[in-house]
């Protein structure tokens, strides 16, 4: 596995994690564009509800699938990666488990691995993901 495919893992994962105060941003979103619908009416803004709508599906789909990939790991690997993904350090982590920081290493990168396996048997790969994230790019500058 190259250090790309692992980019990308920890980019959904990190992302993954802010996927329910997004589709909140979105449904405010789509409720302030619904609102201003009822009383101007325009192709474009009934076209951009439903690209929001197509946004928070998708969202909610790659939550999913990334909660069902987390699940197939082991508790030790789910734990690492998880926590990392939280902001917890290796170092930290080790520390605090009172095992070897190599440990922890090895749990992380084995987690990232077997979440990339069963995203790409599922269809998720790097250029999908690329291909969304350019999608949903619109979404940083609106609802973040």
């Amino acid at each position: 596995m190259t250090d790309i495919k692992l980019n990308w893992v920890e980019i959904l994962l990190t992302a993954h994690k802010r996927i329910p105060q997004i589709i909140a941003g979105i449904e405010k979103l789509i409720a302030d564009k619904a609102l201003k619908g009822m009383f101007v009416k325009s192709g474009p803004l009934v076209e951009s509800i439903m690209r929001d709508i197509e946004s928070k599906v998708l969202l909610q789909q790659i939550e999913e699938t990334v909660d069902s990939a987390l699940d197939v790991l082991d508790y030790e690997e789910r734990g690492t990666v998880v926590g990392h993904i939280w902001g917890e350090s290796h170092r930290e982590r080790a520390a605090r488990l009172k095992i070897a920081l190599r440990t922890v290493f090895r749990r992380y990168n084995a987690g990232l691995n077997r979440i990339a396996v069963i995203l790409e048997a599922r269809g998720y790969n790097e250029a999908w993901f690329k291909e969304q994230f350019d999608k949903l790019a619109y979404l940083v500058n609106v609802v973040i």
